[in-house]
């Protein structure tokens, strides 16, 4: 009866074990798939025995990891750590194995490029180097920048001999973004660059970063308006013509008050009968919060009349 069981109907048996053995393969295959990781991961030294620095950079490594396609979709270099481990080693140059960290338990690395790399270690020494502060970018239109009250002039830079050579200077740069309108604060990190502009990366200074701030100010916008005469008491004739020297006039203000203004008003100008051409000079009336950018606060006028 057993044996019957087995035999009967078993080129059915057969195919559905093989159809069963396909789609399990696939429900593997599409859960965790082969994937190589597209960004360069940098390498970081670990364990540097004391008293000890890295002299060379350290480059970048890629990897190829094992992941579902949505897992693999949502990965970053922040969920991997490369690094060589430098426990116990001496000065010198040393081959060094790359080793990888998966930070996600459902991703596994599968194979690191390169394998090993080479890590030169020197001893330990710390140098002061003066700190310069910038500000980079703008912020929003209309408004000025200034760094305040930057911090300490000097820190303490350490790391291998012949890297300490290298050191050009110090910067901490605050990085504006376009939209600041008040006073704002950033913690800034510590750049060491060499004469060509670069970063030591093997280097570490203490501090390592500083708090900058910007104090912001809105500037004073300026923009060109005509000129209007306005004419008072008019003993006689009629008035045939009016010139003004200078044609317009630069002001100067607060932005949103200039958007408004197209011209400036004169004080109003009282023509003497009998006068067929008259000059004069006139004063401005400026509105609350307007100057002149020349601080000149007459125009000459020039008035022609007819039917006198």
């Amino acid at each position: 009866m057993i044996r019957r069981f087995f035999t009967k109907n078993l080129h059915l048996k057969i195919l559905a074990l093989a159809a069963a053995c396909v789609f399990w393969f696939f429900v593997l295959s599409s859960e965790n798939t082969f994937y190589a990781f597209p960004d360069h991961l940098s390498i970081e030294p670990f364990n540097v025995p004391e008293g000890l620095a890295v002299v060379n950079e350290l480059g970048t490594a890629e990897i190829t990891v094992r992941a579902s396609q949505e897992v693999y979709k949502a990965l970053t270099p922040e969920n991997f750590t490369v690094y060589v481990d430098l426990q116990n080693l001496a000065a010198g140059s040393k081959q060094v194995d790359l080793s990888v960290n998966s930070k996600k338990t459902d991703v596994s690395v599968v194979s690191i490029s390169p394998e090993t790399i080479t890590v030169v270690l020197e001893d330990l020494t710390t140098k002061d180097v003066p700190l310069t502060y910038a500000l980079a970018g703008d912020p929003a239109e209309n408004y000025s920048a200034l760094l305040s009250d930057p911090g300490p002039t000097t820190i303490t830079v350490s790391g291998a001999e012949s890297v300490l050579a290298e050191i050009d200077s110090a910067v901490a740069t605050l990085n504006l973004q376009g939209d600041e309108t008040e006073t704002t604060t950033a913690t800034t990190m510590i750049v060491v660059l060499d004469e060509d502009g670069d970063e030591l990366t093997t280097l570490e200074s203490s501090p390592a970063e500083v708090d900058l701030t910007a104090q912001i100010t809105l500037m004073e916008a300026q923009k060109t308006i005509g000129i209007k005469v306005e004419i008072g008491d008019l003993k006689t004739g009629y008035l045939d013509s009016i010139k003004t020297s200078p044609l317009t006039i630069q002001v100067k203000g607060d932005a949103d008050l200039l958007e408004d203004i197209t011209y400036l008003t004169t004080d109003p100008i009282d023509i003497p009968a009998g006068k067929e051409v008259y000059k004069t000079d006139a004063t401005f009336v400026l509105p609350e919060g307007v100057t002149l950018v020349d601080n000149e606060t007459k125009v000459e006028v020039t008035l022609t009349l007819g039917g006198l």
